[in-house]
């Protein structure tokens, strides 16, 4: 408080970089786009916007402390400088009302592709009540806004490239996992990293079968070893694969389709086989104009995501005998 000209002055303090609050009914055809461990995503469709929600470790529902911030700096400061800009879809932190977050997460309990035109029709408490929600409305009444972040839909067109193509858009997404071998001091394994967890996975039955996907040949830089690593994933995409047309969900772990059935819903107005998208996505991924002239290029999103990789030179079985050897106060 000071006086300025004659009169006392209060400085009003003002948060810097205060986030922008959205409405969402102001967005429309909202769908589920899939959960990982660390939060849910939620997509408005015809406005090609997602939003990612951040759930608590223990109960998996949406908290209300996520670490939005610390997101955008880890890829700010770890990940482009490998992948560079043009590989990422940038996320903006953004603020939604407790009480929209409610409804809008309920959007988590709905099957996948299943399309809400409107907001408002999450807020009917007799097709979706409460008890839906991942955001249960028993949060501190002294929170009042919830941060999440909002990004670009990959699984569409940007509005400034729609013009320039025709035809559906096809979005393939690949898990990759470590792309080379990792030895071990004093541990003679001779399996990669991926095939460990396989293995283990199987074991516990956490899933029914093997898969034939081996990173060691996505990332090999083989034209032969790089399709025969997608088309496994094309015929067992376990949580590695998942195929959209145009927005929708059509081919993963929880819906699989044939081979037939993926070529009569993605290439059916064309002449173009699905071993033809096998090759031409090993292309996009090294960055070769094309079969005839395939090589791995720096440039490639393969060899960047490689090079990020090989950061680690500890590996996981040593850190966890560095993990299992400090006190348990510590651990």
């Amino acid at each position: 408080m000071r006086v300025l000209k004659g009169e006392w002055v209060v400085p009003v303090m003002v948060p810097p970089n205060t986030a922008p609050v959205i409405d969402p009914r102001s967005f429309r055809s909202f769908c589920f786009r899939g959960e990982g461990r660390a939060n849910f995503v939620i997509s408005a469709k015809c406005e090609k916007t997602a939003w990612r929600l951040t759930k608590q470790r223990r109960s998996g529902n949406v908290t209300t402390k996520p670490k939005c911030h610390v997101v955008i700096e880890y890829l700010e400061k770890l990940i482009v400088p490998f992948l560079g800009r043009q590989f990422l879809v940038k996320p903006k932190v953004v603020e939604i009302d407790t009480d929209s977050l409610h409804h809008l997460a309920k959007i988590p309990a709905l099957p996948f592709n299943l399309k809400l035109e409107t907001f408002d029709e999450l807020c009917d408490a007799k097709k979706y009540p409460s008890t839906m929600s991942f955001f249960p409305p028993c949060c501190s009444k002294e929170i009042r806004y919830v941060s999440i972040l909002q990004m670009t839909d990959a699984t569409r067109i940007p509005k400034c490239l729609s013009l320039e193509y025709f035809g559906p858009t096809i979005t393939v997404e690949i898990k990759p996992k470590q792309g080379f071998m990792q030895n071990h001091p004093s541990i003679n394994v001779p399996y990669c990293n991926n095939c460990i967890l396989q293995l283990e996975k199987c074991h516990s039955d956490a899933f029914e079968q093997m898969y034939d996907f081996c990173p060691l040949d996505l990332f090999s830089g083989d034209l032969k070893r790089m399709c025969k690593a997608l088309n496994s994933l094309f015929i067992v995409p376990h949580r590695n694969l998942r195929i959209f047309l145009d927005g929708s969900l059509i081919h993963s772990d929880e819906h699989q389709l044939t081979v037939e059935q993926l070529r009569e819903s993605l290439l059916r107005d064309c002449s173009v086989s699905i071993q033809q998208l096998i090759n031409a996505l090993c292309c996009i991924l090294v960055d070769a104009p094309s079969d005839d002239l395939f090589a791995v290029h720096d440039s490639g999103v393969l060899a960047k995501l490689l090079k990020g990789q090989r950061v680690d030179t500890i590996g996981i079985v040593r850190a966890y005998q560095i993990y299992t050897s400090l006190p348990k106060t510590v651990q």
